[in-house]
């Protein structure tokens, strides 16, 4: 099944060939030609069977969401992606540990799937004009890397502890959890170049006129926004026995790892970002920017109207929206009533705020300052289904096997390509100075 996103691109191509023929026929002075009318007409009836499909498309993605947000789980490939299913296959023949290897001096060289999907998207990186320089790993896996694992070193704490006896799994390390699909953010992924996305700004006017006044025209202003591939990297040291010995699945463990890592910085960049990171949602220009105080203020309830009032007021369609906040903006919030004599707190008991629900994550600032106020919290409501992830789909690895020869380690070096982009930054409110 395609995306919405997919069929309103196709939709809008229709609508681009009508308004060709349209503009052309006006400019000469004269009315469509019988072979004009026809294609006009063809694509109208075109364009209405796509409505619907576009529509019932958007349907679906919306009870997805809703249920990948109630149940709070993340919103997998499988949900917005017809080829997760087909990926997922690939990943299960595919060895990260053997492509990794065959950029060691003992590896040999890349062969089978390895060597398949590296050729694959290689042609993909040339196409976006990307310079790789290791092993091109597909990314799979949607969620998930980062620390380096040892067998004997470091007391055992890392790959020591994956080396018999009788493993039953991994106890993971305490992380912030990657949050913005389940608001509703859109993932894009197997990109290829520059991405761009008209954006209607409006313009088209309707006037009450006289029974034989001339109407003026009025058309639409167009801008475009552009998502472009940036580079997020990490590096991970790992033995090279850990890349023949284990217990358990450490292959995927390592992957999952990787990802981790890799997700919590797209969120980190999406929310708060600057260059040379995705501009994130706090400092994209044009967002609701709601003012507390000269040194910020405590929450009340005329915040969070005001934040909710800027998104009624740039009348946007009430789709994913929600709420995105800290821990320590959520213990206020739980604890401070709507007003004196109410009963009822910001927070509801089932962490709701004024009917709407609220994702919490400490990647949200908590440090801030404005004035002589320290110590502020940012706050973000808006719909997230604004907010566009887009993926370039593969990681670049490149293997270091000389540095940590003598210790036999090899460094790891991970490169991903994405980027991050607020479609329509009126769809946001924040807030940057509450002090909790």
């Amino acid at each position: 099944m395609k995306k919405s996103d997919q069929l309103k691109q196709e939709r809008q191509s229709l609508k681009d060939a009508q308004i060709t023929l349209t503009e052309k026929a006006e400019s000469e002075s004269r009315d469509f030609s019988p072979e004009e009318a026809t294609a006009f007409d063809k694509r109208h009836a075109e364009i209405e069977a796509m409505n619907a499909t576009v529509t019932r498309a958007e349907n679906a993605e919306a009870l997805q969401l809703e249920k990948a947000k109630r149940e709070a789980t993340p919103v997998t490939h499988e949900v917005v992606d017809g080829e997760g299913k087909e990926q997922d296959k690939i990943m299960k023949r595919y060895s990260i540990h053997k492509a990794i290897r065959s950029q060691t001096q003992r590896g040999g060289d890349l062969d089978g799937i390895e060597l398949e999907m590296h050729q694959e998207l290689q042609k993909r990186a040339q196409k976006s004009g990307l310079a790789v320089s290791g092993v091109l790993i597909p990314t799979g896996e949607r969620r998930a890397a980062g620390d380096g694992q040892t067998v004997t070193g470091d007391g055992g704490s890392y790959g020591g502890a994956l080396v018999p006896t009788d493993q039953r799994g991994v106890i993971d390390m305490l992380r912030p959890k990657p949050i913005l699909e389940t608001m509703g953010a859109r993932m894009i992924t197997g990109l290829v170049g520059n991405v761009e996305f008209p954006v209607n700004e409006g313009g088209i006017d309707a006037t009450w006129e006289g029974e034989i006044d001339e109407v003026a025209y009025s058309r639409n202003k167009y801008s475009k926004r552009t998502m472009s591939p940036k580079r997020l990297a990490c590096a991970v040291p790992i033995s090279l026995q850990n890349l023949a010995q284990s217990s358990i699945d450490l292959e995927r463990y390592t992957v999952e790892e990787i990802n981790k890592v890799m997700s919590i910085a797209v969120d980190r960049a999406a929310i708060n970002g600057t260059d040379p990171a995705p501009i994130g949602i706090l400092n994209t220009a044009g967002i609701n920017t709601i003012a507390v105080g000269t040194n910020g203020g405590v929450p009340t309830w005329a915040d969070i109207v005001a934040m909710e009032t800027a998104i009624h007021t740039a009348n946007v369609d009430p789709k994913t929206w929600g709420y995105l906040i800290n821990a320590a903006t959520k213990g206020r919030l739980k604890t401070t009533k709507h007003e004196a004599g109410d009963l009822g707190y910001l927070m509801t008991m089932a962490n709701l705020i004024n009917g709407y629900a609220a994702g919490v994550t400490n990647i949200l600032p908590s440090a801030l300052t404005k004035g002589t106020g320290t110590d502020l919290s940012a706050a973000i409501f808006g719909d997230f289904s604004e907010l566009l992830i887009g993926q370039w789909g593969f990681y670049d690895i490149t293997v270091d096997n000389v540095s940590k020869k003598r210790s036999g380690q090899i460094d790891i070096v991970v490169n991903q390509f994405l980027d991050v982009l607020v479609k329509q930054p009126k769809a946001f409110s924040v807030i940057k100075d509450w002090s909790l």
